[in-house]
């Protein structure tokens, strides 16, 4: 018989996963489109800094912090497997476990949230897209007992805040139009 503990463990160790797996599958992609595209190109020397770099590095982060993901969980097994479970290892993981969703439902969910927003990038442009990818995700990882009609205005608008100041940074300073 399977303890109720050992069970949600392991239904977050699939979870995490799951998540560390789709999201370097993503970063991959996007990141060989960057490399690829001419459009992120500057005229100019060969390889040179322009645009191209803001987007690989961030998908770069995405990479080296699933590495780290792994690293941990790996990490916490072998404490588990010797008996050297230290406080502050459990606490980075449930730590962890308040930012990822904490069931393998949250999981999918965030998954089909993540595929409808890179499907209709093209069709709403950045704007529309991104501000209901990023509501419709802080309203999913968010905690849905606490979750009221407050919260969920205050949401919208710092993603509003976020979508505008990201949108004018990269229309005004970088000179980027967006789609």
């Amino acid at each position: 018989m399977i303890q109720r503990g050992y069970k949600n463990n392991l239904n977050e160790k699939v979870a995490t996963r799951l998540i560390i797996f789709i999201t370097s599958i993503f970063a991959i992609y996007f990141m060989l489109i960057t490399l690829k595209s001419t459009t992120f190109r500057v005229s100019g020397e060969k390889g040179s800094i322009g645009p191209w770099v803001f987007p690989l590095f961030i998908f770069l982060s995405i990479l080296v912090i699933n590495f780290f993901l792994l690293y941990s969980q790996y990490k916490n097994k072998a404490n588990v497997k010797n008996n050297k479970v230290n406080k502050g290892n459990s606490k980075t993981l449930h730590l962890i476990w308040n930012i990822i969703p904490k069931t393998p439902q949250r999981t999918v969910e965030f998954i089909v949230i993540l595929v409808l927003y890179v499907l209709f990038w093209r069709f709403l442009g950045f704007i529309i897209s991104s501000t209901l990818f990023m509501w419709g995700s802080s309203l999913l990882l968010f905690q849905r007992d606490k979750l009221t009609i407050n919260i969920t205005i205050k949401s919208l608008i710092i993603v509003l805040i976020i979508i505008v100041s990201i949108s004018f940074l990269f229309s005004s300073m970088f000179s980027i139009p967006l789609p």
